[in-house]
């Protein structure tokens, strides 16, 4: 090859084909023919702890005007230890429920002690208990662990005491005719305020509600009203405090009947207690000490029964005290709504 023709071949080989200066071309990762594109961005969260959900209750707001209080005639059997079957109606005004979710961020490695966060391998951490003792005479109090390394477990064992011995515990089940432990002073109760009401007077509660519900799954006739099964009663805070303040109230001014004397109704109690929303509000009372004979004897009464029974009532409230004072020995209240 001559000198001119490696020239030439020098100069192609420098200057190249097609043109050098175009730009190479893109793909387009952004959005196409309408269709968006996912954002694969993470900011790599930590691992999070639940720390659970925290309802509220929405209890509801003061009752506009127009509220029927109406009430129908008291059912009275012929036994006096039981009466009831009273029905009002209430405005309705429906509240709302909130939730809270609560979480924290967990680290990794060993667990930190004290930081506030329960990580793997602690049982609490800024809410260990530092004491076992629950104030209750009735049960033992075993610790293991230490609150320092946040491994402290309580665990709190019924000793199983029996009625009558004066050793500060008073029994599920006692009375207070029966264990001295169990005379309570009213007028250091407060209806309203849950944390002075006797363990033992919710037990009885609990065991009147749980009674009824069990009936309801029954179903079963109101005289001439027949009551398929229905579904179960709820227990609600404000119709429970309307129960209690009514039993106290009876207790304390030695009456019984449906109305205070000042003639405040259930529906009147249950408003005060916050609780709105009520299409009609039933309310049954009784100073039997069986809550099986009890229900069973309200079973007879027309108004008691459907109370009961009917599928339209869908919140509950009971309340439950004892005098050693008063007319009777025990007051029993049971308060049932009906929200649309």
């Amino acid at each position: 090859m001559d000198r001119q023709n490696v020239c030439v071949l020098m100069l192609l080989l420098s200057v190249g084909c097609g043109g050098g200066n175009e730009p190479a071309s893109v793909e387009d990762m952004g959005t196409t023919g309408g269709m968006t594109t996912q954002d694969m961005q993470t900011t790599n969260p930590l691992p999070q702890n639940d720390l659970g959900i925290t309802p509220t209750q929405d209890l509801g707001t003061t009752p506009g005007p127009g509220v029927d209080q109406g009430t129908e005639p008291v059912d009275q059997g012929s036994d006096p230890q039981d009466q009831g079957g009273t029905d009002m109606t209430g405005e309705d005004m429906p509240g709302d429920m909130t939730e809270m979710d609560q979480g924290e961020d967990q680290g990794s490695g060993e667990p930190m002690c004290g930081n506030g966060v329960l990580e793997p391998g602690e049982l609490c951490d800024g809410d260990c208990p530092m004491s076992c003792d629950d104030g209750n005479a009735c049960t033992e109090d075993i610790a293991a662990g230490s609150a320092n390394t946040c491994n402290l477990v309580c665990s709190h064992m019924d000793m199983g005491l029996a009625c009558g011995a004066d050793d500060g515990c008073c029994p599920a089940g006692c009375g207070q005719d029966e264990d001295v432990d169990c005379q309570i002073d009213l007028a250091d109760l407060d209806c309203r305020d849950p944390s002075t009401w006797p363990t033992q007077w919710k037990q009885r509660e609990d065991e009147l509600f749980a009674e009824v519900n069990l009936r309801r799954t029954m179903g079963g006739n109101c005289g001439a009203d027949m009551h398929p099964m229905a579904a179960p009663l709820v227990m609600n805070d404000a119709l429970r405090e309307a129960a209690r303040c009514h039993a106290l109230d009876m207790a304390v001014r030695d009456y019984f009947g449906g109305r205070s004397p000042e003639d405040e109704s259930a529906l009147d109690r249950a408003v005060n207690a916050g609780y709105m929303g009520a299409i009609s509000i039933g309310q049954d009372i009784s100073t039997r000490a069986e809550v099986v004979m009890m229900v069973d004897n309200w079973l007879t009464i027309q108004g008691n029964c459907n109370h009961i029974l009917n599928a339209r009532y869908d919140d509950s409230g009971v309340g439950y005290v004892e005098s050693s004072s008063s007319m009777y020995p025990r007051y029993w209240v049971q308060v049932v709504a009906d929200k649309p």
